[in-house]
């Protein structure tokens, strides 16, 4: 049995504390870097009586513009400092046990995953992306090498893959830390993302009328196109169900009620015969849904207008907005312009969808 006074493990322990404070820091800059000009002009208040002046929105601009300009290299210097940190004190982790060992290479591993995709194109090469990307999956599978139950390291090492163009792989890794912890909300959170971004569900997705083509050709390729089609609507159910779990077990966590609005609008847009949703509905993360069309909603099979009951993709538009409305909540969910983005998606199309059943009531003669 180690002693805990032991030097050596009474070093990596004041280490590991270090490594953390620093990597902490780093993500903590990162995810609330706007929070400065959003207390400022009390962007984010709840209790604000009357709109902003003329004035104040171009300063808020003006200084917005600013920190924007300003986010990568300041970002890049905390990650410098960050790695030198972390550099300083690897040579203690050399009699660590497995898992002090396993968690500062799960650190490293983090820390070099910060930097988002589009900031290496302002502070870096192209080339850099990669590297980073694949010196962070390094640390994070020799991390799972010492402690493979570590489930945060496997979340982080699927969002490696996922950024390096596997989503297949990212979500075998997703799964393997939900086998660790089922009620892991990052993990849930994850893999109902990179369920939408597998190549069956983007496909179908983006160009429904596609299968009904090929069916055309031979009962082969029909055969093939229904197997990808219910693999699309199989990944689309369990994706709104991850996330809908992810809201259950963490309900004040502003980012999995974001996964939920965006899973319920890929749904919304799945629900049409021919609909899909406009391009560039974000899932905050490396790409996009993959749904490309921009085509009105067109309502279909479901519930009779002459009971004012709603079709099922007026149900799934309103917990859609619904779950925006709570993620909205969460300051840090609130600055991402994404999330904005997705927010007005939902609500075009609400207004859209309302408006056409108002019409459809008003032509059955209910309402004048």
């Amino acid at each position: 049995m180690s002693n805990p006074e032991d030097p050596t493990i009474l070093e990596s322990a004041n280490a590991l504390t270090r490594s953390r404070t620093a990597v902490d820091r780093l993500l903590k800059f990162r995810d609330e870097y706007m929070f400065k000009v959003a207390e400022k002009y009390s962007l984010l208040s709840e209790d604000a009586a009357e709109l902003p002046s003329a004035t104040t929105v171009a300063q808020v601009i003006l200084e917005t513009d600013q920190l924007i300009a300003d986010k990568p290299n300041a970002i890049r210097r905390l990650f410098e400092d960050t790695l030198a940190t972390l550099h300083d004190v690897e040579h203690i982790f050399a009699r660590a046990s497995p898992a002090d060992k396993a968690e500062f290479c799960y650190l490293n591993g983090k820390a070099l995953n910060t930097i988002q995709p589009d900031t290496y194109g302002l502070i870096g090469t192209g080339n850099e992306a990669t590297d980073l990307a694949a010196e962070a999956s390094q640390w994070l599978t020799r991390a799972l090498k010492f402690n493979p139950q570590c489930t945060d390291a496997w979340c982080e090492l699927g969002e490696c893959c996922w950024r390096q163009g596997d989503p297949s792989e990212a979500a075998s890794h997703f799964r393997q830390a939900l086998k660790i912890n089922p009620e892991h909300v990052e993990a849930l959170c994850q893999l109902s993302m990179v369920l939408r971004q597998l190549p069956s569900v983007a496909t179908n997705q983006s160009n429904p009328e596609k299968s009904n083509s090929l069916s055309k050709t031979s009962s082969t390729e029909s055969a093939v196109s229904q197997s990808k089609q219910n693999s699309s609507t199989n990944a689309l159910s369990e994706s709104l169900q991850l996330a809908h779990q992810a809201v259950r077990h963490k309900p004040t966590d502003g980012h999995a009620w974001s996964v939920l609005g965006n899973a319920l609008l890929t749904a919304f847009f799945g629900s049409f015969g021919s609909v899909a949703a406009p391009p560039n509905v974000s899932n905050n993360r490396p790409s996009p849904t993959g749904v490309t069309s921009q085509s009105g909603p067109v309502e279909g099979d479901g519930p009779n207008p002459r009971n004012g009951q709603l079709t099922s993709s007026q149900l799934i538009m309103t917990r859609c907005v619904a779950a925006y409305a709570q993620a909205a909540k969460d300051r840090r969910v609130a600055l991402e312009p994404n999330f904005h983005y997705n927010r007005g998606v939902a609500w075009h199309f609400q207004v859209s969808t309302f408006n056409h059943r108002y019409h459809r009531l008003c032509y059955l003669g209910f309402m004048e």
